[in-house]
């Protein structure tokens, strides 16, 4: 992580630069969109290098958008109909065109690869020399890389744009925020952000938790398909094939485990710690109460990443720019719900301009 943390911060000020607007005035941005791209170009930056990951950025931010549009649309059919409608499916064809152009993309790199001629440290890099011989083909590893990588760039950008929606509709932890992140990012002087840095952002690490609690990407959490008859231990009997999940959205809003649970309290994780000590309340922290990543041998092995990215986003957003709700009157904007899955709404805008530093 340390080796690559320069590499994100660049891109991550290339991205503010390019996407966000210039103007000391106010101006409506499309949250999630804006998001996603921004995530799309620092997580691209990792996964392929340059120059292809500024080159393929509208393919690389509209590839989600397709795949869980089809997913949505495809799941509503019975399993045994799918694979004919799978044809007649507007968004998966658009999907796969777009993952054509994306691997199109994708060969000459993957060529290099073969070649021997690794240029940067990249996700496509560590992929190719961890895989077996047999899975090295182009086709093979460009679909790899595309079902890794575009996923885990979306899951971020929803995070992102939910913690943007609070700090608009709670600005009161906007100064508290912005004067955590200018303090620890001034303190580590000319050698630049660290990971320890990051660990010290307590108060931002408890404000991205308490939006997760409140707005996490779905209402369960660590699905599971039944292979074989189960019996718990109070007795109770789950057949073979039973699709089973944690009800993870329920949990955190569960009284017996957080007072006030309806109510969001961006530093209540910081307080915990401070109150409890230990890890058990970090944003990347797993355990019975917070299921979002996962749990056990199962649990997100990307969550740490994940954590840095969306604390640089909102870093650099709190130190550059002023942001406020674009109606205030109508309050937050509510989640999109779609099945078990709850994403923050494309459609809603935040009004941003660039702050007026002397």
């Amino acid at each position: 992580m340390s080796e690559i943390l320069p590499v994100l911060v660049e891109e991550m000020m290339y991205a503010f630069q390019r996407e966000l607007p210039a103007s000391e005035e106010w101006q409506p941005v499309p949250t999630f969109e804006k998001a996603l791209r921004i995530i799309g170009l620092v997580s691209g930056r990792i996964n392929v290098g340059l120059p292809l990951s500024r080159k393929w950025i509208d393919l690389y931010s509209q590839h989600p958008v397709e795949m869980f549009s089809a997913i949505s649309s495809i799941s509503r059919w019975p399993a045994f109909m799918r694979p004919i409608i799978q044809y007649a499916c507007p968004e998966l064809r658009r999907m796969r065109k777009i993952r054509a152009q994306m691997t199109d993309l994708l060969v000459p790199e993957l060529e290099a690869q073969h070649k021997g001629q690794f240029k940067q440290n990249t996700m496509l890099e560590w992929v190719w020399k961890n895989s077996a011989a047999s899975d090295r083909s182009t086709e093979t590893q460009s679909l790899i890389h595309i079902l890794v990588t575009v996923p885990g760039t979306y899951t971020v950008s929803f995070a992102v744009a939910q913690c943007m929606f609070d700090l608009a509709a709670h600005p009161e932890y906007i100064p508290i925020l912005r004067e955590e992140f200018q303090f620890i990012h001034d303190s580590c002087g000319c050698g630049g952000l660290t990971k320890e840095a990051f660990k010290k952002m307590t108060k931002l690490d408890s404000f991205i938790k308490e939006s997760q609690r409140l707005s996490p990407l779905a209402m369960v959490s660590f699905e599971r398909k039944t292979l074989e008859p189960l019996t718990l231990s109070d007795g109770t009997h789950i057949p073979q094939g039973s699709h089973i999940a944690a009800p993870s959205f329920h949990i955190g809003h569960d009284p017996k485990y957080y007072e006030n649970p309806d109510e969001f309290d961006g530093l209540r994780f910081h307080n915990l710690r401070e109150k409890e000590g230990g890890g058990k309340h970090e944003y990347v922290s797993v355990n019975e109460t917070s299921l979002h990543f996962g749990y056990g041998l199962q649990a997100c092995p990307g969550r740490w990443f994940a954590a840095i990215e969306i604390k640089l986003f909102l870093g650099f957003l709190l130190i550059g720019y002023d942001l406020s709700l674009a109606t205030v009157a109508e309050g937050r904007p509510k989640s999109a719900i779609d099945r078990f899955f709850l994403y923050p709404d494309p459609a809603k805008m935040l009004v941003i301009r660039k702050r007026k530093i002397n």
